[in-house]
């Protein structure tokens, strides 16, 4: 992600391949950005979190003309693409209600007064 924040955020494609690399990277980065995210907010509903990620890839494209870049419809659907690829196992699973509770003194997920699951639980796997 450093790459991307400091970098030009372009691999550079050796083989001259009409390859998307761009979109493919957009993808990937939003893929881990949702995934930190929902980490991040356990007890949020996958569908708010990844609408909030998508809004943050859509202002991105949106503010790149005031910068020098120009911004791209094709771009926040890469940005989609990745947010959906992350949260999938979250919907098809139907968890969207439950909640992890935190214990305090471990920092780790306490499901014995709830039957919530755990971050790695949440996500399908």
């Amino acid at each position: 992600m450093l790459f991307f924040a400091f970098g030009d955020g372009v691999a550079q494609n050796p083989r001259n391949l009409s390859l998307p690399t761009d979109k493919i990277q957009h993808a990937i980065g939003f893929y881990v950005l949702t995934l930190t995210v929902l980490g991040a907010f356990p007890r949020r509903p996958c569908w708010l979190l990844a609408g909030a990620v998508l809004l943050l890839g859509a202002a991105i494209e949106l503010v790149q003309p005031w910068v020098g870049r120009q911004g791209s419809l094709e771009d926040v659907l890469a940005d989609l693409a990745g947010i959906v690829a992350a949260v999938m196992p979250c919907w098809i699973r139907g968890r969207e209600g439950r909640t992890v509770a935190l214990s305090p003194s471990e920092g780790m997920p306490d499901t014995s007064e709830n039957d919530a699951p755990g971050f790695l639980s949440r996500l399908g796997w």
